[in-house]
């Protein structure tokens, strides 16, 4: 090769190299990542697009059912999951992609429910569990521990229920009971049995749980969670059963509420309004202010008009 042509190949344009597309149904994921970086931060839900689409991306290529999926619903699946605010990632068990005839949809553990109740502040703890014929099982009241114990080594024999236990922010137990007839009913409503086929007692608790968590505290915070049992109530049955209900969700300090204490503080000089209604709370067995119910209002008032007379008594 002489200098010149040397030369010439040395300024000669490089062919571009084709950049490898990617599949449609990896591509959605792509394309959603703005719309879950959005939601995300807007929620401020402390996940990154970027970890659970590697995540979405590994459950999508391992399942062949999940390709044949539609483009769009892979696309609102991993966005849900920002809507959530639970990780795909696989050593939590959280959450996973599930196709749902040609639709992907975001399928929360029983898991992932009780890390949802627990994160929006409705419970402090939650715990489910399957209850075996040959299990001794005693259930001794809605605001009690119920006794559960088997052996596991042998035969524990069919099932025959399940069970919710969570510890309430002040210390309270609320325990609920479904038995399998109950179970099944919530199985027959679902608009699909697969996964109920697969992951039977999977599905168990999260009945017993979706059914707990309609008398556990409410409030802003544990909307959350009442979107994702709503949401989930589509697909794997609804519990319709409303004989053994036992009263009204305990409803919380609305904001409104909150900001009234506060005005009563900040009227008479106190600088630091939330320390002192948190120091309330937690006197009267709560968290903080916003776990307080919302029919001890009257009395959070009271307590600290008491307490600024007594100020104002002492400074005299």
């Amino acid at each position: 090769m002489g200098l010149k042509t040397y030369l010439l190949a040395l300024v000669k344009p490089k062919p571009k190299v084709k950049k490898q597309e990617l599949a449609p149904y990896l591509q959605s994921v792509v394309d959603a990542a703005p719309s879950f970086r959005e939601i995300a931060k807007r929620n401020d839900m402390g996940i990154s697009s970027k970890e659970e689409g590697i995540f979405a991306m590994a459950a999508i290529r391992k399942s062949e059912r999940l390709q044949q999926c539609t483009v769009t619903s892979l696309r609102s699946a991993f966005i849900h999951i920002a809507t959530v605010g639970l990780t795909l990632n696989p050593a939590y068990a959280y959450c996973y992609l599930v196709p749902h005839g040609s639709e992907a949809v975001l399928y929360v553990s029983y898991k992932g429910l009780t890390k949802l109740a627990t994160d929006t502040g409705a419970v402090n703890s939650a715990v489910a569990d399957i209850v075996r014929a040959n299990d001794e099982f005693v259930f001794n009241g809605k605001y009690d521990k119920v006794t559960h114990k088997f052996k596991p080594q042998g035969n524990r024999g069919e099932i025959i229920g399940a069970y919710c236990m969570a510890r309430l922010h002040d210390g309270t137990i609320m325990s609920e009971w479904m038995d399998k007839t109950q179970i099944d009913k919530c199985r027959d409503a679902a608009k699909t049995k697969k996964v109920w086929d697969m992951w039977y007692e999977e599905m168990a608790k999260k009945s017993v749980i979706k059914r707990a968590s309609k008398t556990w505290p409410k409030s802003a915070r544990t909307e959350r969670l009442d979107n994702v049992v709503s949401f989930m109530n589509d697909y794997e049955g609804i519990d319709t059963d409303k004989s053994d209900d036992t009263g009204e969700p305990v409803l919380l300090f609305s904001d409104a509420q909150i900001a009234d204490l506060k005005k009563l503080l900040t009227s008479v000089g106190h600088k630091h309004p939330d320390r002192q209604l948190n120091n309330m709370a937690r006197s009267m067995g709560h968290e903080d202010i916003t776990q307080v119910p919302s029919d001890s209002f009257e009395k959070s008032k009271n307590m600290l008009l008491a307490g600024l007379s007594r100020l104002a008594s002492v400074g005299k």
